[in-house]
């Protein structure tokens, strides 16, 4: 069993990570803030941000595993399809992050942020979807 499409991004979303928790740590040493947010407006939009992704990607990342563990994704269009939800997914939380880290603060504009809610809600719904069908293949018509 290889489990290649949940490597790939598992590692981007640990790279990810990295990348929103550095920002915390900016944050907190620019604002020489060391628990919680002290109330600033700033380094909480940061907070949540790297909070947000920590809640939404270990749920992405098992669903993608249970159906790229099942055989149904080596035909030629599933294994596409698993690589196109991932893509979304990442894209959805990028979008997410970029909005409270970098744009949010500057111009109240939440567009951004509820983009990437809307393309994160839509993967993870997709992949739920999936494994439904697959466990319902898979119960009442093998």
């Amino acid at each position: 069993m290889q489990l290649t499409i949940t490597s790939l991004y598992a590692g981007l979303s640990a790279i990810f990570l990295v990348y929103l928790s550095m920002q915390v740590i900016k944050k907190r040493r620019e604002k020489q803030i060391r628990i919680l947010t002290a109330s600033d407006e700033e380094l909480a939009s940061i907070c949540r941000a790297q909070g947000n992704f920590i809640e939404y990607t270990p749920l992405f990342l098992f669903l993608l595993f249970l159906l790229e563990n099942q055989s149904w994704h080596q035909a030629s269009w599933g294994e596409w399809l698993l690589y196109g939800l991932g893509d979304l997914f990442l894209v959805g939380r990028i979008l997410h992050a970029y909005s409270l880290i970098f744009h949010e603060i500057k111009t109240g504009d939440v567009k951004f942020r509820v983009w990437g809610m809307l393309i994160t809600f839509t993967t993870l719904s997709l992949l739920a979807a999936l494994s439904i069908i697959y466990w319902f293949k898979a119960s009442f018509l093998s």
